[in-house]
């Protein structure tokens, strides 16, 4: 089941099927927060469609609930996503328009508004969980240390969605580490890198 093409929106369609295909969303936009858009829920295939409201504190979250029902529901072979489309243009009006963007960037976009759109509805006691907080949320720890002398300075940084890791060219004895941890609610992932030199 895939997104229909608009006018070079491909990078918006790759990354929601990418997210509507991960199990722990489908659960969360499928069944979790099915109960915002009102009323009995539906058959997941027979989901209506939402009219985008600008003003809305919760308009992507709802359109993903409609998207992921739809897609995840079966009986459709293709969607077009006029108003997710509309909706990210509304929540994100940095990609606005028919312009080529990048998935990545939009990710992030998209992360950062839905975090605050479960901050409402979590505020509402319309969901219990912040499922963007659990699945994307970590920190990223750096550490240097010297091999010819004492001394060890740390650091960290939270970061949601991605993070770009740069080990700096070692100089003056200097070892640094990096390493990156998602969030003790959610899952987590661990990796280190270190650059050393003998001066």
């Amino acid at each position: 089941h895939g997104l229909s093409n608009l006018g070079n929106t491909c990078y918006l369609n790759s990354l929601f099927q990418a997210l509507a295909h991960v199990p722990i969303l489908q659960q969360y936009y499928c069944t979790e927060l099915v109960g915002i858009l009102g009323g009995t829920p539906p058959e997941r295939n027979k989901t209506p469609f939402v009219k985008v409201d600008v003003n809305d504190p919760a308009l992507l979250s709802k359109q993903l609930v409609v998207l992921f029902r739809l897609i995840c529901g079966g009986g459709h072979p293709s969607h077009t996503p006029h108003e997710l489309v509309a909706a990210v243009w509304a929540c994100c009006p940095q990609f606005h328009g028919f312009r080529q963007h990048d998935s990545q960037e939009l990710l992030l976009a998209v992360l950062d508004r839905l975090q605050q759109e479960e901050m409402f509805l979590v505020a509402q006691g319309q969901t219990p969980t912040n499922v963007v907080d659990e699945l994307f949320r970590g920190s990223v720890a750096t550490k240097l240390s010297y091999k010819n002398r004492a001394g060890i300075k740390l650091s960290e940084a939270p970061f949601i969605g991605s993070i770009t890791i740069e080990i700096p060219k070692a100089s003056h004895g200097a070892v640094y580490q990096a390493g990156v941890g998602g969030s003790s609610s959610g899952s987590s992932g661990s990796s280190s890198s270190s650059s050393s030199s003998s001066s």
